[in-house]
């Protein structure tokens, strides 16, 4: 646009001066003549420096205002998926914590309830053991003295048939029996 009101003022001025003294403009047809082609060139040129310059430097500034604004829709595009992203994967991480404190809780759980059982199946086991270990006590008790009785009676009967076999006196029986309890404690008389 510059260009073009240079070339106008310039066009004026070159008029001006052709002009007589006290006319400030006159149409004459040298004036018309001589302005005419200036205007045609004028004109030529505006169209060819528009159709040369302009609209193809229009139309790259377009494109590249348009490569531009993709780049950046494209850019805020991939940030608002990344968010997304983000946030989903933050959302994951909390279900996964949440579900392994769930985990965590449950085997503890069932840990400690297998625990107990064990536990209890030891106690019942040991128990168990006990109760037959006190009753194989008390039959092996009941056994010695079954065998204590039948080993009395028959050193109850053994005295009696040496008393029967030999008279003696009271001391000698005396003897007899200190003789007969020694060797009943010492174990001597079963063999």
């Amino acid at each position: 646009m510059k260009v073009l009101s240079i070339m106008f003022s310039s066009v004026i001025m070159n008029a001006s001066a052709d002009l007589p003294d006290g006319n400030i403009i006159s149409f004459d047809s040298e004036l018309l003549k001589a302005i005419l082609p200036q205007v045609i060139n004028l004109i030529v040129l505006i169209f060819v420096l528009t159709f040369i310059l302009y609209k193809p430097v229009r139309n790259f500034l377009d494109k590249r205002s348009e490569t531009i604004k993709n780049r950046l829709d494209n850019a805020r595009a991939s940030q608002d998926e990344a968010e997304e992203l983000k946030e989903k994967y933050e959302k994951l991480l909390k279900e996964i914590d949440s579900e392994r404190e769930k985990v965590l809780s449950t085997a503890y759980k069932k840990a400690m309830e297998r625990s107990d059982h064990i536990l209890m199946e030891a106690k019942e086991e040991a128990e168990n053991i006990y109760n037959h270990a006190i009753m194989e006590i008390e039959e092996e008790r009941k056994n010695i003295e079954d065998d204590m009785k039948k080993q009395l009676i028959e050193l109850s009967t053994l005295m009696a048939s040496q008393f029967v076999e030999v008279s003696i006196d009271e001391k000698t029986q005396n003897q007899l029996i200190e003789e007969m309890l020694g060797d009943w404690e010492e174990g001597l008389w079963l063999n």
